[in-house]
């Protein structure tokens, strides 16, 4: 199974390159598009569930997937990130506007983004202002998200505990962007609000019998397939190593009823 979704994960990948004013292929001007197979539309944000592939085999692919979105991003009007670049590949016809996928997109983009801290190759400091704005949006929406809201998967995004963890980790990773850039009293700034929205959520998400997370607030007999808790491990850790443990343990104990 790692061998195939490798194989799909790195084969989907559409890499271009413009040229320059000679018409040769210009290096600085790579660009990389990804199809959705399901609907056609265009370097969907969902692509964030191959970025851990991407980072652990060739990082440089990171950056270069991110640029065809980010020129189109401050066009939209939105305090959120957009979802895609359109729907009929391989036109990117530029992103929409509104939807309904503020927190599922905008957590995404920002886990993205974070990985510019390690590759430093400009793309925080180009689009600071925009990535900012997402996070600010996340800070006032993510642990109670408006009523339209939902996730990527169709979901009702209200009192989604998985959802909520997305943002606040993407919180974090905005501190840690901004503390790469020298925006010291940003960072902070986003570090206070990382863990007060953490402190909220476990407050709202935990079980009664603190053994788990529910799959919606407060709701005893909800669970969920916690796979947020992953972006947390590629070094925000805004999340106490009790919940990862606990929910560890939880899963063992749904193991036998699934085989």
């Amino acid at each position: 199974l790692v061998s195939l979704g490798a194989r799909q994960t790195m084969g989907s990948l559409d890499i271009t390159a413009g040229v320059n004013v000679d018409g040769d292929p210009d290096a600085s001007d790579v660009k990389i598009f990804m199809k959705d197979i399901g609907s056609g539309r265009v370097n969907p944000v969902e692509r964030f569930a191959a970025f851990p592939t991407y980072l652990y085999l060739n990082a440089s692919i990171c950056g270069a997937l991110l640029r065809p979105p980010e020129a189109q991003d401050n066009l939209t009007g939105q305090a959120y990130a957009a979802k895609d670049l359109g729907t009929s590949y391989p036109v990117a016809r530029g992103a929409g506007g509104a939807h309904n996928e503020g927190i599922e997109q905008s957590g995404n983009m920002l886990i993205m983004y974070a990985h510019a801290r390690i590759s430093d190759d400009g793309l925080l400091a180009r689009h600071y202002g925009l990535i900012k704005r997402w996070a600010d949006y996340l800070v006032n929406n993510t642990l109670t998200p408006p009523a339209d809201q939902q996730s990527a998967d169709g979901e009702p995004a209200m009192n989604l505990t998985n959802l909520a963890l997305k943002g606040i980790i993407a919180v974090k990773a905005m501190a840690e962007i901004s503390r790469a850039l020298k925006h010291d009293s940003d960072a902070q700034a986003y570090d206070n609000h990382a863990t007060d929205l953490m402190t909220r959520w476990l407050s709202l998400a935990v079980s009664a019998d603190d053994t788990h997370v529910l799959g919606q607030y407060n709701d005893q007999v909800s669970r969920s397939l916690l796979y947020n808790l992953y972006a947390d491990r590629l070094g925000t850790n805004i999340v106490p190593e009790s919940v990862v443990n606990n929910q560890t343990q939880f899963y063992s104990t749904l193991a036998p009823s699934v085989r």
